[in-house]
Formats: C-alpha cells, sequence, structure tokens
C-alpha cells in the first residue's frame, strides 16, 4: 500500500470536522467513507476492496499482455485475495513499483536484469523493503507463467539481500538493560510478551484480554499460517510465570492487552518508531523487537526442546525454519560436549 507525505494509502484523504476526522477513498469518482482508525483491520479491509474495484474496472482498458495486465490478473487471483488483508496492501505497494516501472511493457519482455535493477533502486530505502518487492514480484510472474504472460519467471532465484542475522538475539544483558530503563508500560508489555510468546510485533499488538485465558493465549501467528498457505487454526500458548506475574499487574482498562495511553489499539508503524527510539536512546541500536522471536527459539533450545517442541511456540510450519533460530544455540552444545570430551581424555 503505498503512501503520500501525510501517511495515508493512496487514494486515500482524511478531513477534519470539528473535533472528528473522517477518512474517504477518492478515485475515479469515487467517494467512499472508511473506518477512521487506518491501523484497524476494518479500515484495511476496506481499502483492500476500494482499491479492488478500482483495479478491476481499469485494468479492463490494460493492453492484453502487458506487465500492468498481469499484475491486475494477479491480484484477481486466488494466491492474492487468498491472503490476510494488510499483507494484500504491503504486495500491493510493491507491485505498485512494478507497476510504475515496467507496466506498459510486455511482460515476456522483462528481464532478470530489469527486477535487479528494481530491486538496487529499493535497497536505498531498506534491504528489507528490496526483498519483500523481490519476493512478491516472483510470486507475481510465477501466477503470470501459469496464465500464459511469461514462459519463465525473471524473478526466480534472485538472491535476497538481507540477511537472518540482522535480527540479532536479545542477550540477558540487553533485556536487563531494558527493563531497567523504566519503559512505558505498553513498551514493556510488548517486550515481555514478544519474548516469552515469540510473536511477531503485528501479532502482540493485535492481541485482546479475550486471547488471555488461565494463564494462556489462544492466538494465531498469522505470518507463519499464511506462508504454510493455511487460513484457519488457533495457536495454544501457555505463559511463563514473569509474562502472567506481569499481566496480573495490568489494569484492565481497554480491551487489548498492549493499548494506547486512550485505550485504544496502537498502529504498528507508530509503535515500531517509539520503540526504537527507546532502544537507541538507552545504547540498544542493534537490536530489534523481532530479534526476540530469536531469543525465544534460542532460549528454548539452550533448554533442550527438541525442534517440534520449540515450532509449538514459534508456530513455524517447518522445522527448517527453527533450525534457522536454533543454529547458535545447537553449536554452542555441541562445542561444550566435545570439549567436556577433550578434558576427560586428558585426565585419564
Amino acid at each position: 500500500m503505498s503512501r503520500k507525505k501525510s501517511g495515508l494509502p493512496k487514494y486515500v484523504k482524511a478531513v477534519r470536522r470539528g473535533r472528528k476526522t473522517h477518512v474517504y477513498f477518492r478515485h475515479g469518482g469515487k467517494y467512499l467513507r472508511l473506518p477512521a482508525d487506518t491501523s484497524s483491520p476494518e479500515f484495511h479491509r476496506a481499502y483492500a476492496e476500494a482499491l479492488a474495484g478500482t483495479q478491476i474496472q481499469s485494468s479492463k482498458a490494460l493492453p492484453p499482455g502487458t506487465t500492468a495486465a498481469m499484475i491486475a490478473d494477479y491480484k484477481r487471483s486466488p494466491e492474492y485475495t487468498g491472503l490476510a488483508v494488510k499483507t494484500q496492501t504491503d504486495y500491493a505497494r510493491q507491485l505498485d513499483h512494478l507497476g510504475k516501472a515496467v507496466g506498459p511493457y510486455p511482460a515476456k519482455d522483462i528481464r532478470r536484469a530489469n527486477i535487479v535493477k528494481l530491486r538496487n533502486k529499493l535497497a536505498t530505502k531498506g534491504n528489507r523493503t528490496a526483498d519483500l518487492f523481490i519476493s512478491v514480484v516472483c510470486r507475481a510472474f510465477r501466477v503470470g507463467m501459469d496464465l500464459g504472460y511469461v514462459d519463465q519467471n525473471p524473478a526466480a532465484d534472485i538472491s535476497r539481500i538481507n540477511k537472518a542475522q540482522s535480527f540479532k538475539a536479545w542477550p540477558k544483558s540487553a533485556r536487563d538493560t531494558f527493563e531497567a530503563s523504566s519503559p512505558p508500560e505498553a513498551l514493556l508489555v510488548a517486550h515481555m510478551l514478544g519474548l516469552y510468546t515469540s510473536l511477531r510485533l503485528g501479532d502482540v499488538l493485535r492481541l485482546t484480554w479475550a486471547n488471555y485465558q488461565d494463564g494462556c493465549f489462544v492466538t494465531r501467528h498469522t505470518k507463519s499460517m499464511e506462508l504454510a498457505g493455511l487460513t484457519d487454526g488457533e495457536d495454544y500458548i501457555p505463559a511463563a510465570r514473569p509474562l502472567r506475574e506481569l499481566l496480573e499487574r495490568l489494569p484492565k482498562t481497554s480491551m487489548m492487552i498492549v493499548a494506547r495511553a486512550d485505550g485504544r489499539k496502537w498502529n504498528e508503524r507508530h509503535f515500531s518508531a517509539v520503540f526504537r527510539d527507546h532502544l537507541d536512546a538507552i545504547g540498544l541500536d542493534h537490536l530489534h523487537f523481532h530479534g526476540l522471536r530469536k531469543t525465544t527459539a534460542k532460549a528454548l533450545a539452550e533448554a533442550g526442546a527438541t525442534s517440534k517442541e520449540i515450532a509449538a511456540i514459534t508456530g513455524h510450519r517447518t522445522l527448517s525454519m527453527v533450525e534457522l533460530y536454533t543454529e547458535q544455540a545447537e553449536q554452542k552444545k555441541l562445542a561444550k560436549s566435545v570439549i567436556s570430551k577433550l578434558d576427560r581424555a586428558k585426565q585419564k
């Protein structure tokens, strides 16, 4: 979902009327009112529906065989419509980049070099943005192959720039520093939830008190389920003692567990910026919220949990991904084991 300088998505305008702000979708003669909270699932759903209607209308005039026509067909495919609404809007932002650059050209004429150049241009905004672009474009061209637009996928097997190690696990000293820094309540609660549930930030911010019953969370690892092609199901995550004790002390004045001062749900981008500023201010600028997820997996591995046990908490649907998170922990255990064997051999 491309955003203007105002921070609002494409074709969206906010109108202030008295003390209230109304949000509208305006494009091609359409003037539709949307939910006012632009971070809510309701807004993303309504925006996606309005945008899809615009794309379907505009695609009728698209020259056949062009990349723009292929993008329009991809957005109507079950591979796209089956994604969560927020994921659709994130993908749409990347498809906008592709469409603006090569939309008028025949899809069959797009070469690997064209995609790589676009990726390199987006890398100035961050390596993860560039990698997401490649992932989305690869999916679009894969559907394009099925529909006869292209014979081969020009985005296939393009190497990713960002490395998984960029999200470092939080050492105990860093966790102690954070907790001793008197962070705002919302930041502390989110930190503890991320650390003891391994949920991603978006899932943490979606947690309500209704998700927490009898010391356990019943929720979803949204991204893991999407990657596995799952649309239904829930994850059962018992809360560890430190997290239970924190939650017992919290006032239940909002339906959200991590709530803004006014009780409303946090916008993920806004929360990320506030969390980032706090980490930078206390000298933890090398760490990220997502690193808490890796911290959990490593701690479980070092405690002797099996890959399947770890996946039951982290929500990974493939054990190969669990092994990526636990690689360092496994190496540590093996190194200790072999040195212990060496020490015993020297004592004989």
